[in-house]
């Protein structure tokens, strides 16, 4: 309740500004975020017009600008009434919806149920009065034009800038501005029906003037005239502010938290994506991608953007043009929440803070990490916690928010040397998909089973590892084995004119019975199943089916730390591993190093639990120094100690000598050693098994 420290000028301002202010969140659902837009303006107004004196003031003063005698009359009569006979925020609120609050969704039940608790909201601030009629409460507005089904993502193909520019449709624009102002406030049927069909008729009018002096497509122009906003149940397949809402400058602040929607589930839009968003469409962008630029284009010059969304685009190659897209605007904050559960929907959320405006040179962006923090901290931290970074260093590819030094440290490891990728020629490939494990993968009692029963069987049973099977630097212990018949082997086997299934089954029974009959035993499952070769008996095609009896550094996709082994008994890897096409030990010490972990958090985002993904795009834009003799061998003697241990305090030992030993090949300083331990702290300790 204390009261504000604004002057007369200032507060005038102030409510001119809000009334002004037109608000929009692109993807609203049930309205959660508008409706907070309104309390936090509601509560705005209460400090600066206590009595809602001059907020009234305005109300009346635009209500006497409208040119029909009758509606103004009306109008102005029905804003004393409001402010009159009901509480405070009631007036607040009904001009705030009026003028300047707007939702679009896909799903009109959402729609339907943003008004409903834009209607309740009314209701609870209006007053009871037995002596008036219907006790004095007053109808509910009608929020149709304020709360639209559509598809915000789909824009009009027309050329914005003078689509709308005619003195016909200037008129036309006018006259359904007016009937939308006066259907708001409609109290009684018979005003409804009215303004429903001049709107109709107005829109109408409005497209084929469109189609005739602008060449609006036909099929647009059928849309515009078709679109209904009073059809509860429709969602139109486009969405334009300038049609639907009478707004042609854009929206002061776009506000939101988009649909997390994966890409492989739109694929039928995607042609349609990319030819409205090229700034930031890739083929494997998640859906909010395309609704961030939407925010940003549906901005008016200087206006604010913010939305909640999955912090994933921040470092994922998909987001490159989306990062790029957002450094041709002023950044002013994004906030990091990593694992913190902000929303149910996902574990990794940020928030992006921006302006539509080109940022000034050197312009610092603030920033915050609360991958570690309650939150109920959280005011507090931002208050002493912030980062300030050059907006230049978030279009990088391994954009990530850290202090200063952590910042320098990764420029330096990037001016190194080669790219891992470029270092073992592309050599990094992911494990064997058969797709359906349950009749390749066996177990031991399995494979002893085939084999007894005939003794080729051992010939296509090799050994098969998954992520849990990884430990770094341990020679693993086999569980499983896969039954490995490659693409190609039964025209091999049977000659390379074979191509009757039925002929190449009996063959390949004469060739390994007992394999075929355990097979011929998931026959439909695997006749479905896409990943097959020539046969359904056979996997699916693979280039490096040798590399696997191969020695051969290998890792598990998803570890915590770098959690890597050499592999020397000709294992072959499941999905949740990788392999890499080298057995150096030097290369071993060194993507098991702090210093390599460090690097790859930096590129990397985490996911929960603090682990990362270690994918090849990835690991392939990894800084890599090639050693010196002398480090090399320096590098190989401590590996092979380290090889021949059991996890322990000597393990760790030697691990830190190794960790000491790439430290000075990517020649770090002290301080610099400190950033990399200090980020290391609340990793798995050395000799402490992960788990995929």
């Amino acid at each position: 309740e204390e009261a504000h420290q604004f002057s007369k000028k200032e507060c005038d301002a102030l409510i001119v500004a809000i009334d002004s202010c037109k608000i929009l969140d692109p993807a609203c659902g049930s309205g959660a975020f508008p409706m907070g837009v309104l309390h936090k303006l509601v509560h705005v107004l209460h400090k600066l017009d206590p009595k809602n004196t001059q907020w009234k003031e305005r109300q009346i003063e635009k209500a006497a600008q409208l040119d029909d005698a009758d509606i103004r009359e009306r109008t102005e009569a029905d804003i004393e009434d409001a402010f009159a006979n009901n509480a405070l925020d009631y007036g607040r609120k009904l001009y705030l919806i009026e003028n300047g609050i707007y939702g679009v969704d896909i799903q009109p039940i959402a729609m339907q149920i943003a008004k409903l608790r834009f209607f309740i909201s009314l209701v609870v601030d209006q007053q009871v009065d037995p002596k008036r009629e219907n006790l004095g409460v007053r109808p509910l507005p009608n929020l149709e034009t304020k709360f639209v089904a559509a598809n915000t993502l789909m824009k009009l193909s027309k050329e914005e800038a003078n689509l709308f520019t005619n003195p016909q449709i200037d008129e036309k624009k006018a006259k359904l501005k007016r009937v939308r102002h006066e259907y708001f406030e409609a109290r009684t049927p018979k005003r409804k029906t009215k303004c429903r069909e001049q709107d109709k008729q107005l829109r109408g009018e409005l497209a084929e003037l469109l189609m005739q002096e602008h060449e609006l497509q036909p099929k647009e122009a059928k849309m515009l005239a078709t679109w209904d906003p009073y059809d509860q149940n429709a969602s139109a397949p486009f969405f334009d502010p300038e049609w639907m809402y009478g707004l042609g400058d854009g929206f002061h602040i776009v506000i939101g938290n988009p649909p997390y929607v994966r890409q492989e589930t739109f694929k039928e839009i995607k042609p349609e994506l990319q030819a409205r968003y090229p700034e930031t469409f890739t083929s494997i962008a998640d859906l909010f991608t395309y609704f961030m630029q939407a925010g940003h284009d549906l901005l008016a010059p200087d206006g604010v953007f913010c939305y909640i969304v999955s912090n994933k685009w921040m470092r994922a190659n998909y987001g490159k043009k989306l990062r790029a897209y957002l450094g041709t605007q002023t950044l002013l904050q994004l906030l990091d929440f990593g694992e913190q559960p902000v929303f149910e929907a996902t574990a990794y959320t940020c928030v992006v803070l921006s302006r539509k405006a080109t940022a000034p040179k050197d312009h610092p962006v603030r920033t915050w990490s609360f991958t570690d923090l309650p939150l109920q901290d959280l005011p507090g931290f931002m208050a002493t916690h912030a980062f300030h970074q050059d907006q230049s260093a978030f279009v990088q590819a391994d954009y990530r928010i850290g202090d200063a030094a952590a910042e320098a440290l990764m420029i330096k490891l990037k001016s190194q040397g080669t790219t891992l990728g470029e270092y073992l020629k592309g050599g990094i490939y992911y494990g064997i998909k058969t797709g359906y494990n349950k009749a390749f993968v066996i177990d031991k009692e399995t494979r002893d089973a085939l084999i007894k029963a005939d003794k080729r069987s051992k010939e296509v049973i090799k050994p098969f590892l998954g992520g849990k099977d990884i430990q770094r630097y341990q020679q693993p212990q086999v569980k499983r084995w896969l039954i490995l018949l490659p693409i190609g082997v039964t025209k091999k086997l049977l000659g390379q004119k074979v191509s009757d299934e039925k002929i190449a089954l009996r063959g390949m029974h004469k060739e390994y019975p007992a394999i075929m009959q355990r097979l011929v035993e998931h026959e439909e499952a695997l006749v479905a199943r896409d990943d097959q070769g020539h046969f359904w008996w056979e996997l699916r095609s693979c280039d490096y089916y040798s590399a696997f009896e191969k020695p051969k550094i290998i890792y598990s996709e998803i570890a915590i730390r770098g959690d890597f082994l050499l592999d020397t008994e000709k294992n072959y890897v499941d999905t949740s591993i990788y392999i890499m096409s080298s057995a150096e030990h030097a290369l071993l010490g060194y993507v098991n190093s702090s210093l390599f972990t460090f690097g790859f958090a930096g590129i990397s985002s985490s996911i929960q639990g603090g682990y990362f993904r270690w994918k090849r795009q990835y690991m392939e834009t990894m800084p890599y120094v090639e050693p010196n003799a002398k480090v090399r061998a320096q590098l190989e003697k401590l590996v092979d100690q380290r090889r021949g241990m059991e996890p322990g305090t000597l393990a760790e030992a030697i691990e830190q000598e190794i960790d000491q030993v790439v430290y000075g090949l990517y020649g770090l300083t002290a301080a610099e050693i400190e950033v990399v331990e200090g980020s290391g702290k609340k990793r798995t300790a050395p000799g402490e098994s992960t788990e995929n």
